[in-house]
């Protein structure tokens, strides 16, 4: 499997048609799995989740966690891949959007646009929440603010799907 990813990236990167080189996450999310827990380098899982579509919206600092970890790892560990390929939706907005969509009254003191909100809604229906705010309404940036609370939400996944896993692997063991 990893031979096969390696492989499709030399062609993607050889300047083969980029149409060959798009999956569904679906479809990319087993072969980025299998590349995390092998000796790929991590240029090449970076280039992997590029070329696969996912870690888009994934921080330069989760991606470079991804690649650290996984880098290290020897034996089943949850990646990035695995947490993103779960996604089924994305929500982002500020609480100042929720609070005017609601009808409720604003208070111009209390700078609730500059709270940006992500809702992940994992493909068996669980939700999390990730949030962020600049500490000065000056540094406020919409882009910064969606990345930002996009990986306060995959932080707070990652214990989840690694407690998940350990209960996998326990009952496999048993």
């Amino acid at each position: 499997m990893t031979r096969k990813i390696i492989a499709l990236i030399g062609l993607c990167f050889a300047g083969a048609a980029l149409a060959a080189c798009s999956f569904s996450a679906a479809e990319a999310a087993p072969m980025i799995a299998a590349a995390a827990h092998s000796a790929a380098a991590p240029e090449v899982l970076a280039a992997t989740l590029a070329v696969a579509g996912l870690g888009a919206t994934a921080s330069p600092s989760l991606q470079a966690t991804e690649a650290y970890s996984a880098s290290k790892a020897t034996h089943p560990r949850v990646s990035l891949a695995d947490m993103e390929g779960k996604i089924q939706r994305q929500h982002f907005f500020t609480a100042g959007d929720a609070i005017a969509a609601l009808g409720q009254p604003t208070d111009p003191a209390c700078p609730t646009g500059l709270l940006t909100i992500c809702i992940l809604v994992m493909e068996n229906g669980f939700t999390v929440i990730g949030k962020a705010a600049p500490v000065s309404p000056e540094n406020f940036d919409a882009e910064k603010g969606r990345t930002f609370a996009y990986e306060d939400a995959i932080k707070q996944l990652w214990p989840l799907e690694g407690y998940a896993l350990r209960e996998r692997l326990s009952a496999e063991a048993a």
